[in-house]
């Protein structure tokens, strides 16, 4: 199942964010997304805004692209910055092409809200490629990429993905001379004790193969979306499943003649589990899971009940690998890739220090108002507080996490925080 796995490799810490990365790397080599439509989704003001953190990437943007000098390239407000770059690409004196070269898939991923780059990268729908029509083959290939990334990064396991689709409607789409190769198979090793896995279906039907017989419109929906996109905050849950049926059996000219449905045909049978399944109530197993293993850590934020899923599945993610990180550097780099957005970020840090320490009040400023990266260190601070001092009772040294800034834009030089007394 390696054979339409990309060769770039990702250095984000989450998987998520790998999965994204790729997935951008990957629409950008193969053709279905073209630099100009980058441009068209993130104009120079939205990328500028992304990078207001990003001070060197956003300065070498500026010097490279828009031919703004080195000096003046660092002391550029936003605005004047995202100017020079618009008025760059008006006059030709750049190109999308050159623009995007300064922003390498992890860059965009790291940088870029999660959401818009999913919107960017599908927003012409390939998996309503009819079958057997030109397109088709080509969309086959990038389901297949899509599903082995996901695989790859363990966002879904191939029983996940069977589990989604339904044996029923595998069993419903697969040819009959292929269901009776996959039933001689089951019965030859059922007699040496063995049971049909899905890793030995796939030595019997290639994958790639199974994924061009099934309507690509429901693995769109049954594993792309449900199963990596909601979770991982990419979009938001959907409605139902695409109305599909199997095709007509071969001799049935009548049934040939009927008009098939923009997803490929009619409604599934009505004993698919996938009839009655619901977005809401996958998106709340998931939900109910995180918060369980959050609780089971002492990691619940006493606010949870107030986040949106993706937020609480993405610090769940975060605390996976945070406690196997041993320096600051690495575990900053974990709580920021373990969020699509800044936004999801903010919230999730502010939740989590609101439980690290009650002492704070996370709703008024200047903790309300404070900059995500000092966010961040409040975090490391307080996790390096516990890693430090075991997992028992908790009692508080007398170091003192950074001080906090006053408000984003706020002006410098004011009281940076104030910091509660030490618990005695």
């Amino acid at each position: 199942m390696a054979e339409f796995r990309t060769v770039y490799a990702s250095e984000l810490m989450s998987a998520a964010s790998r999965f994204l990365s790729k997935t951008v790397q990957h629409a950008l080599a193969d053709g279905w997304r073209k630099p100009d439509d980058f441009l068209r989704h993130f104009t120079p003001e939205t990328i500028l805004r992304s990078l207001a953190d990003a001070h060197e990437l956003r300065a070498e943007l500026l010097v490279k692209a828009a031919n703004v000098h080195e000096k003046l390239a660092r002391k550029k407000s936003i605005e004047s910055g995202a100017e020079d770059l618009r008025l760059a690409l008006e006059e030709k004196l750049t190109d999308p092409p050159s623009v995007l070269s300064l922003l390498p898939p992890d860059e965009c991923v790291r940088y870029l809200a999660a959401p818009q780059l999913w919107r960017f990268l599908f927003e012409e729908e390939f998996w309503t490629a009819a079958k057997g029509g030109p397109e088709h083959a080509r969309a086959v290939t990038r389901m297949t990429f899509l599903l082995e990334c996901a695989l790859e990064q363990n966002l879904v396991t191939l029983r996940d993905l069977f589990d989604a689709i339904g044996f029923e409607q595998i069993a419903a789409y697969l040819p009959p001379e292929r269901l009776r190769k996959l039933m001689t198979h089951a019965m030859t090793i059922a007699r040496s004790g063995e049971a049909l896995t899905e890793d030995q279906l796939l030595t019997i039907i290639p994958f790639t193969q199974l994924v061009g017989e099934l309507p690509l419109a429901l693995i769109w929906e049954a594993v792309v979306v449900r199963k990596v996109a909601v979770p991982s905050g990419f979009v938001a849950s959907g409605g139902e499943l695409p109305v599909v049926q199997p095709p007509p059996a071969e001799g049935t000219p009548a049934e040939k003649d009927k008009p098939a449905s923009a997803a490929g045909g009619a409604s599934p049978p009505p004993s698919s589990p996938q009839s009655s399944s619901t977005p809401d109530a996958a998106a709340g197993e998931a939900r109910q899971a995180a918060v369980a293993k959050l609780t089971s850590i002492g990691r619940l934020p006493p606010s949870h009940e107030s986040l949106a899923t993706p937020i609480l599945l993405s610090i769940e993610s975060m605390y996976e690998e945070l406690n196997s990180l041993t320096s600051d550097d690495d575990r900053e780099v974990c709580i920021r890739d373990s969020f699509p957005n800044e936004g999801h970020l903010r919230t999730a840090l502010l939740a989590l220090i609101e439980l690290l320490d009650p002492t704070i009040d996370v709703h008024k400023p200047p903790i309300s108002d404070a900059e995500a990266d000092a966010l961040v260190k409040v975090v490391l601070f307080e996790e390096r507080q516990r890693q430090e001092q075991g997992q028992g009772a908790r009692q508080r040294s007398s170091m003192r996490p950074p001080p906090l800034p006053t408000a984003r834009g706020g002006a410098p030089g004011a009281p940076a925080r104030n910091i509660p007394p030490p618990r005695r």
